[in-house]
């Protein structure tokens, strides 16, 4: 019988290798041992131990498979449930975690609290049934399928006039625009304190774009495609907007 050493590697998609190599080799800090092919279709390997690798085929049209939290079923046709890489030690776990939060990448949390932070970690860690809970600060709401469906953050929420307004709704809401590349939408205080507070969108402009069509007609086409509590009260149009080391606006 064969005596087996481990996995080599495990072999995934990519529809952006650039992205793909930016959170493995830059944030995680794996190292890119190889790579095969050529722009469009490229296979890379990230080093993940002596014996074991992850790898990622570049496959243009490919889509992201569906979230879903790990070990619940689903039916159908699937793949695998989740990745799970271990870390040599306690102290590897928190600096993983760290940069992830810094990427603002979601993490799921087992602490014990905020250093020297009372307030925060009672706000934070609540008791209910004799278990500690944690108040991750994610809105979402549950299926019918049992699935969790998230939102946006409490802090990026957006109270205008007493409705609430989630950020990515709104951007998802813009991007439908036919010359719109991105969009980033946050609250600001009301300048004339009204209505609490108000939403700005900056946005980019596909190349073809540039120069022909202004932010007031934009601003029109949102009045005409939107609820009117959630039509910004400002859009801009900038050159660039700033993004993390994964490539998610900041």
């Amino acid at each position: 019988m064969a005596k087996y050493t481990g996995i080599n590697h495990l072999a995934m998609a990519t529809s952006d290798m650039d992205t793909t190599i930016r959170f493995w080799r830059d944030l995680l800090g794996m190292r890119l041992v190889a790579g095969l092919g050529h722009p469009g279709y490229r296979h890379y390997f990230f080093e993940i131990s002596e014996h074991d690798m992850i790898a990622f085929f570049e496959w243009p049209n490919v889509d992201k498979a569906p979230e879903k939290d790990h070990g619940v079923p689903v039916k159908g046709p699937f793949i695998f449930d989740h990745v799970s890489i271990e870390v040599e030690s306690e102290e590897d776990l928190w600096e993983v975690k760290d940069r992830l939060e810094a990427a603002d990448i979601w993490v799921s949390e087992v602490m014990m609290g905020y250093l020297n932070k009372l307030e925060e970690t009672a706000d934070t860690l609540k008791e209910w049934d004799g278990r500690i809970w944690l108040r991750s600060g994610d809105i979402g709401f549950m299926r019918k399928d049992g699935f969790i469906t998230i939102r946006d953050r409490k802090k990026q929420l957006i109270k205008i006039a007493g409705r609430s307004v989630f950020p990515t709704e709104v951007e998802t809401m813009l991007m439908k625009h036919r010359a719109i590349s991105e969009a980033a939408v946050a609250g600001l205080p009301d300048p004339k304190g009204k209505v609490g507070e108000i939403a700005k969108a900056w946005i980019t402009l596909k190349p073809e774009y540039v120069g022909k069509i202004s932010e007031d007609e934009l601003k029109s086409w949102a009045n005409d495609n939107m609820s009117y509590w959630k039509v910004p009260a400002i859009i801009q149009i900038v050159q660039d907007i700033p993004k993390n080391l994964i490539g998610k606006v900041q």
